[in-house]
């Protein structure tokens, strides 16, 4: 009788065991057999990704450039770099027919910018840049300037250009 019952056990040991685990030698891992994987090669202890980059807000540029022989005057809003901004306000500028638009009148960040001249007849000259938190204020400010200074002969001055920069969302 005993040995049956160690006839069986051992028929039943040999049936169950998994064949991998005498494959496996100390130390080496193995997929099919988690005993035989080293504990700091198990899942759990694997070293974690690096979190995503979190998205960040990039403030932008605003210029505005003049020919300071006809007054014409070129905008960029929404450029990454000063510089970038700048030349694209003097390459619009010269597209528009103006000659000479070399000088920057101003450029500006995460703000708005406003153009203010004399509205009275025969009054040339006298540009007004301004910037600002909203185009409001920058408007107020620049028109003030410009009529109090002597720029326009009734004091009346008027906006004929305002836009704002904004930030862009950076993933």
């Amino acid at each position: 009788m005993k040995a049956i019952s160690f006839f069986v056990f051992a028929s039943l040991s040999a049936l169950f065991s998994s064949p991998v685990s005498a494959q496996c030698p100390a130390g080496t891992p193995s997929a099919g057999n988690p005993q035989c994987i080293p504990p700091s090669a198990w899942p759990q202890n694997a070293p974690s990704q690096q979190a995503a980059a979190e998205p960040k807000w990039k403030l932008t540029w605003g210029a505005i450039a003049i020919d300071p022989n006809t007054g014409d005057v070129g905008t960029a809003v929404g450029s990454f770099s000063k510089r970038k901004a700048e030349r694209e306000a003097i390459a619009r500028c010269s597209a528009n027919g103006a000659g000479d638009c070399k000088k920057i009148l101003f450029a500006y960040e995460n703000q708005c910018g406003v153009v203010a001249w004399p509205s009275a007849p025969g009054k040339s000259g006298g540009i007004i840049a301004q910037s600002g938190p909203t185009v409001a204020v920058a408007s107020e400010v620049a028109l003030k300037r410009c009529a109090g200074d002597g720029r326009s002969d009734s004091g009346v001055c008027e906006i004929v250009y305002s836009d704002c920069t904004k930030p862009v969302l950076i993933r």
